[in-house]
């Protein structure tokens, strides 16, 4: 009996090996993918979580993928982008890059970079699972698990693989969402935005193989969204082909419906407005001046009811709290929109999350929006402010709404700082915010503009129920809006990525050349410069400290901190440090903005008797592959007359 007990246990153990050794391979597949890699790291952490807690529960790593429609995009090539011809004399033209991100139905992708030219030689394969009417709730999970992108990216699917029919053309004549693409340009100095177009798959549904080649016109964006910049050639395959296919006629017929449908719905969207804009102007002569905006222009130039711009946003696993939700929003850099009109006035633009997140930078509007959906995601009631500063200048923050207690906490997504509203407080007090004027909050289910004596922060009741003070917009007007955008809400918006970046790499590489540039610049003043590496290990805990308060506003550790200093620097010998925090993880450029600081420079230079240096870098990474990098320079010597 026990014999056979061993063998049994033999067995498995040799079973399980030989399943790591499977899914180990197929991970290396994937290594040269920062999202597939990166998923990975999250699904090993999920699978041996699970083991312990649910016995029944199938980890990602081995979860079975059921037959799906897929749609396979295939760019190949890019041609007329005439902007290249201009840009060649620049001195960073030949380091630039192009880089593809498309989004389709709650799926997100990126191509790999291709050096900017006229003809630049994209060649990159892009697959998505396509939602059907007939099993739509479970298309949409399928699309959103993490197992299975994982799945779709370390198995190369090809057509042969697919020969029996998902469903056919009628399943899908009705799905309307299109596949949005987005060009970035991207150089070792910047990112900027070059083209977002929304192109149509449906043609494929009247090829009898289910095959369609096209050629895609991509326009330039905000001031440049009338002018084209270049063209893709892209081929659309359905896998497996459909059962039946569909006619020229039936296609344009379900097209024309569709479009006469949001014609019609716009014609009545209008006219709602127009009324209650005009009652609501008719309330007070004051009201003109107010910061109040029904719609919002893309960065293609299209005007959108300004709801249909937030969804909530799950960001699983990846962020865990609504303060670390600001945090993460907070590291996005914070870049103005350069978008002047035919009156030389600036224009507000609220980009697509997809271009957003593509880029990596954008203006308070973009930063807003994506903290709104994410703090919406954590169930909270969350909402976005359309309002002044103090220095006269439009602003958009987001404010949270307990409606129990009737607490207000105004969140800023520039810095990630909360603040909890206190009526009465005026603005810049201590502790206090800039906000001076609301003109009007709303999400993506309702729209309120403020119609109190004071639009002044401090004077605002935030009892949006109250029809005396806030004027709300019609929720089933609001409600048609999204219905007509998207056949799903949730595929609004693209999905938060994990990072690849390692934090450990990345702050030692960092430190090491930092203390290489602190060494040089000892040098040339002709000064000595020896270092103290068991001190740098000390100062981790502070630099833990720092970021630990950044996201949940308590400082923890610090203490503990400040005893070991105490403990290891010898009486007589005199202590300084110089913290900073970046939001990249380029050392020149670091040293660079630290030698602007007096106290830093007072630090280099100085002089007296055992003069020792330590330097420590903590780098705290978060989704789309920002991170949060922590230094510190300390300085111990005995002075000396």
């Amino acid at each position: 009996m026990e014999e056979a007990r061993s063998q049994e246990s033999a067995a498995g153990d040799e079973a399980d090996r030989l399943i790591d050794a499977v899914v180990h391979k197929l991970r290396s597949n994937v290594h040269a993918s920062k999202a597939a890699t990166c998923s990975e790291n999250v699904v090993r952490g999920q699978t041996v979580a699970a083991k312990s807690s649910n016995a029944s529960y199938v980890p990602y790593g081995r979860t079975k993928v059921s037959p799906s429609q897929l749609l396979q995009v295939n760019v190949l090539g890019g041609r007329g982008f005439t902007n290249e011809v201009l840009e060649e004399d620049k001195s960073d033209h030949a380091k630039s890059q192009f880089v593809l991100h498309c989004q389709y139905a709650g799926q997100r992708m990126s191509a790999a970079s291709v050096p900017c030219s006229t003809e630049p030689k994209f060649k990159h394969e892009f697959i998505f699972t396509v939602p059907t009417t007939t099993g739509l709730k479970k298309s949409a999970t399928e699309a959103c698990n993490p197992s299975i992108a994982l799945h779709r990216c370390q198995h190369r699917i090809e057509p042969s693989q697919y020969t029996e029919p998902v469903c056919s053309s009628g399943d899908l004549l009705s799905h309307q969402d299109a596949i949005h693409i987005v060009l970035v340009r991207t150089s070792a100095r910047d990112a900027t935005l070059q083209a977002s177009h929304h192109m149509s798959w449906r043609r494929v549904l009247v090829s009898e193989t289910s095959y369609h080649h096209c050629f895609v016109e991509l326009h330039g964006v905000y001031s440049e969204s009338n002018l084209p910049i270049g063209i893709l050639e892209v081929e659309l395959q359905l896998l497996p082909s459909l059962s039946s296919n569909t006619s020229e006629e039936v296609l344009s017929s379900q097209m024309d419906c569709e479009r006469n449908r949001h014609v019609e719905s716009d014609r009545l969207l209008m006219n709602y407005v127009k009324q209650w804009w005009k009652d609501f102007l008719g309330i007070r002569v004051s009201h003109t001046h107010r910061p109040v905006k029904l719609f919002a222009k893309d960065e293609n130039g299209d005007s959108n009811m300004i709801c249909s711009v937030i969804h909530p946003l799950v960001a699983d696993r990846l962020i865990n709290t609504p303060r670390q939700a600001a945090r993460f929003v907070s590291l996005l850099p914070f870049t103005p929109i350069p978008w002047i009109d035919g009156s030389n006035h600036n224009v507000s633009c609220w980009t697509s999350m997809l271009a957003f997140l593509s880029r990596g930078h954008g203006g308070c509007e973009d930063h807003a929006v994506l903290l709104c959906c994410l703090l919406l995601g954590f169930g909270l009631n969350a909402y976005i402010c359309i309002g002044r500063q103090v220095n006269d200048e439009d602003h958009v923050w987001v404010v949270t709404i307990d409606e129990d207690t009737e607490q207000v906490i105004f969140w800023e997504s520039l810095t990630g700082q909360r603040y909890i509203h206190v009526p009465g407080q005026e603005p810049q007090a201590a502790e206090s915010h800039t906000y001076a004027t609301v003109g009007c909050i709303f999400n993506h289910q309702t729209f309120y503009a403020n119609i109190q004596p004071s639009d002044k922060v401090g004077a605002c009741s935030f009892l949006l129920h109250d029809n005396r003070r806030w004027k709300a917009v019609s929720e089933s007007a609001i409600r048609s809006v999204s219905s007509q955008s998207q056949s799903s809400p949730a595929w609004g918006i693209p999905p938060i990525r994990p990072s690849a970046i390692s934090a450990h790499l990345v702050s030692q590489d960092i430190e090491y050349e930092l203390c290489i540039a602190v060494q040089e610049h000892r040098e040339k003043q002709g000064l000595s410069c020896s270092w103290d590496h068991s001190l740098s290990l000390l100062l981790t805990p502070a630099l833990a400290s720092y970021e630990s308060e950044r996201c949940s506003g308590v400082s923890v550790g610090n203490e503990e901190f400040q005893m070991a200093i105490r403990h290891y620097v010898k009486d007589g010998i005199t202590f300084k440090a110089f913290p900073i925090q970046f939001a990249h993880s380029n050392p020149s450029r670091m040293f660079e903005t630290c030698l602007r600081s007096p106290v830093f420079t007072d630090i280099l230079k100085c002089h007296g008797d055992e003069v020792r240096y330590s330097l420590r870098v903590l780098t705290t990474v978060y989704p789309e592959d920002l991170c949060a990098v922590w230094l510190m320079l300390a300085v111990q010597y005995r002075s000396v007359l």
